[in-house]
Formats: C-alpha cells, structure tokens, sequence
C-alpha cells in the first residue's frame, strides 16, 4: 500500500509539472562548454605515509624507527587548463594543503618515544586527461613536492615535557591520477589519489646536560598516499 501511495503522489506531482509546463529534463552540457582556462578550488582528504628514521648519536646511541603517520589534510588549488582538438586537455596546477597526521614509537630508551608529524604539504604538478561527452574527465598527474615535518622525542614519564625537536621541509615527486566531472558551466566536482616520494631528510636533535652537548641524528626515508575530493571554479 506505501509503495502504491508513494507511486500516486509521484505521478500526480509529475503531472503537475508538466501541466504548469515544468522543465523536469536534466540539463545537458554543451560541446561548446569549453574546459579551458582558469580555475580555484578546495579540497579535503586523507593521508597515510610510512617513515623509515635511522638514529645515530655522538653519544653512542642507535636506533631505527618504522612510522605510518595517518590523518587528514585539507586546502586549496588552482591552476590552468589547454583543451586540444580531439578533447585532449593538458594543464598546470598548483596545490597547498594543511596536515594533521602523526605517528608515535617505543625507543631502545623507556623514558622516551620517537614521534613523526606532517605539518604541510606545497605541490607543483602538470595534468593530462581526455574529456569524455563533454562531462568527465580520467586524467595523469605528475609534478614536484614540499613537505614540512618535524621529528619529535616524548618524554614517556612527563608528557609535559619534550626533548629539543627539529623540523625539516623534504623535497620530492608525486604521481598519481584522478577523475573529474563536471557539475554545471563552472563548477567541477574530482576524486584524485597521489603517491609522494621524498628524497631524504636529515634532522638534528641536540641539547646540552650538565655541560656536555648531546647530539641525536635522524636519516628519515618518507613517502606516502593520499586521496583527495575537490571542488573546483572554473572561469
């Protein structure tokens, strides 16, 4: 009976429509609408990375980490897009996003954990895609990347306290690949995964103790993946 009742007031509204001489057909794009030119956007996603740390000290002590940061990030990107014949589209683009993802381990020392945090992330990348009935667009990336971090040792009976820490931007490449289709003339919805690889990253931790100057070394190895949902404007 629901689904008989549900069906009549349907049908009713349609005729409704059509005898007020409603338009109830999805709008269709037009070939005319060109994908060209520029475009702003935000977007908002998730991140896991794995960091390798090997630690050496002038105090004798060595050790070796294995981190998974794991968190969100979230930003802005713009850029420029050529539409070929054929609806081949090449372009450029520029992102900026903030992070939050970190990841704590145990040490050879009890009193102390080692810990990784991602602070931001700065990509310049080229994009080639083709334009498929006027609406989607599978697409390749590739471009360089910047990424800030900063190495951490937690004090594990004081959590007020920390060691001296030290924070380094790592520079690197991405690949990856996406979707992305377009909603109206202007506005354009993508779903997109990249992979970052960073070249490595040496960070110092260093503190004087009753006289003496205690100097930690870290050779941090890090790469990671990210999916990222965007919404876009395009001029």
């Amino acid at each position: 009976m629901k689904k008989i009742a549900l069906s009549g007031i349907v049908a009713i509204g349609l005729s409704g429509l059509l005898m007020a001489g409603g338009d109830i057909t999805p709008a269709t794009l037009s070939a005319t609408d060109s994908w060209g030119g520029f475009y702003v956007g935000v977007q908002a996603g998730w991140i896991r990375g794995t960091d390798d740390v090997d630690v050496s000290s002038s105090y004798g002590y060595n050790d070796h980490f294995h981190l998974k940061p794991n968190g969100g990030l979230g930003g802005l990107y713009g850029g420029y897009n050529w539409q070929l014949p054929q609806n081949w589209l090449i372009g450029v683009e520029g992102e900026y996003n903030w992070i939050s993802a970190d990841d704590e381990v145990p040490t050879l020392d009890p009193n102390y954990h080692y810990k990784i945090k991602y602070r931001w992330e700065a990509v310049v990348l080229a994009r080639v895609g083709k334009i498929l009935n006027h609406t989607y667009m599978p697409y390749v990336l590739g471009g360089l990347t910047w990424q800030r971090i900063t190495g951490f040792w937690p004090n594990t009976v004081n959590d007020s306290f920390w060691a001296a820490e030290d924070k380094k931007t790592l520079h690197g490449w991405t690949l990856g690949a996406g979707l992305e289709m377009k909603l109206s003339k202007n506005l354009h919805l993508r779903l997109q995964y990249r992979y970052n690889h960073y070249h490595r990253g040496d960070l110092l931790h260093g503190e004087w103790y009753l006289g003496t100057y205690y100097a930690t070394y870290e050779k941090v190895k890090q790469h990671e993946n990210i999916i990222q949902l965007g919404l876009s404007y395009h001029f």
